[in-house]
């Protein structure tokens, strides 16, 4: 009778171990990782009319057609806890010469992360934010060894490589609106280049801003002096490294670009407003 209890015992276990492994491998993702108990899958993403639709947060990215028939994508998803919550990893794949033996590589990757968990450390660059999530771009290098394919690789790379060209291509649900900080508008459209803060002074780029709104703009190398110039109008700063002070306008290098205190503008009869945000719109 003993024995008889232990057997039935067992085989109950083993049902239940079988039952429970099956119902596991069933919800299974491919190529499923389990890290400090959160679970994240890497699956092939299949790119329907030339778009990769988004799983956990709402998008849509649209591979340009020059350049769809040489891309390939994953999509890695992570767990609800992460700040990262979805990845789109997207890969150069040539047609392959079979003398010429290389396996696809990776052109950048796409990142949705939720908004309250973003760092500008996380290694990726930023592509624009909502209310709910921050979509974040990394660039890789080109790393094939056969010319032709890595002649494939920039031409990708040309199409969708650089946080501008993913702006172009990613579209958003209707409940997800792009929100900005610290952007410069001129005459209701968003400039490439940031409102830089310095101490306690907001600085613009002056070329972008004096372009936009009309202006001339050349730089002497040798004097290191910028020319603001239209009609009757010329102004020359000298600008380097170090926040300087001219006519009352601060002006400073940064990354190689000229920045100019944003008061200048109004002295050129334009309009300024600053929103809670830090950006920055002028008007004519």
């Amino acid at each position: 009778m003993k024995s008889r209890y232990i057997i039935f015992f067992a085989a109950a276990v083993m049902l239940f171990s079988s039952s429970f492994s099956g119902a596991y491998v069933f919800a299974k993702q491919p190529n499923e990782e389990m890290t400090d108990s959160v679970v994240k899958t890497t699956s092939k993403v299949e790119i329907r009319n030339g778009k990769i639709v988004g799983e956990r947060v709402g998008y849509y990215l649209q591979i340009p057609e020059a350049i769809l028939e040489y891309i390939t994508a994953e999509r890695e998803i992570y767990g609800t806890n992460q700040p990262l919550l979805e990845k789109i990893n997207l890969y150069c794949n040539p047609d392959l010469d079979p003398k010429y033996p290389e396996s696809p590589k990776l052109l950048g990757s796409l990142y949705a992360f939720k908004k309250l968990a973003w760092s500008s450390n996380l290694g990726c660059e930023e592509i624009f934010r909502t209310k709910d999530y921050v979509f974040a771009f990394e660039k890789k290098e080109n790393t094939f060894s056969y010319e032709y394919y890595r002649n494939v690789f920039k031409f990708c790379i040309s199409r969708i490589g650089s946080v501008d060209l993913m702006k172009e291509c990613l579209t958003l649900p209707p409940n997800q609106t792009i929100e900005f900080s610290y952007t410069v508008f001129v005459v209701g459209k968003p400039l490439k280049n940031k409102v830089q803060v310095v101490g306690t002074s907001y600085l613009v780029p002056l070329r972008e801003v004096s372009e936009a709104l009309g202006y001339k703009v050349s730089w002497n190398a040798a004097t290191n002096t910028v020319t603001v110039q239209k009609g009757a109008t010329k102004d020359s700063f000298v600008a380097g490294p170090n926040t300087t002070t001219v006519r009352g306008y601060q002006v400073k290098i940064i990354k190689d670009r000229t920045y100019i205190s944003p008061g200048y503008f109004v002295r050129l009869g334009n309009s300024l407003e600053m929103d809670s945000n830090k950006n920055i719109y002028f008007a004519d």
